[in-house]
């Protein structure tokens, strides 16, 4: 565990009594991000899984990254933090 995280195979090492809590406090904070970024996070990971082509994985990524600038949600959660109030991505 401390070694894998000294070694940076994983973010953090934590005691078996901690993982259950912490994985919920994780799947939460990532559940309140808006759907079509999480399916769009999850295809370009399946997309880059084997490319073995860095030039390839890097222009999907800027795809990615322009289309989720252009989203209502990303308009949204810059109103929000400006706002200071929690994003509404309904």
């Amino acid at each position: 565990g401390d070694e894998a995280a000294r070694m940076r195979l994983v973010d953090r090492a934590l005691p078996a009594e901690d993982l259950l809590p912490t994985a919920l406090a994780m799947a939460g904070e990532l559940a309140g991000n808006p759907p079509p970024q999480l399916r769009w996070i999850k295809e370009l990971l399946s997309q880059n899984a084997a490319e073995t082509d860095l030039r390839e994985v890097q222009r999907r990524e800027l795809t990615a990254l322009q289309r989720c600038y252009a989203s209502p949600e990303h308009h949204e959660a810059v109103r929000a933090f400006m706002e200071k109030r929690p994003p509404n991505f309904r």
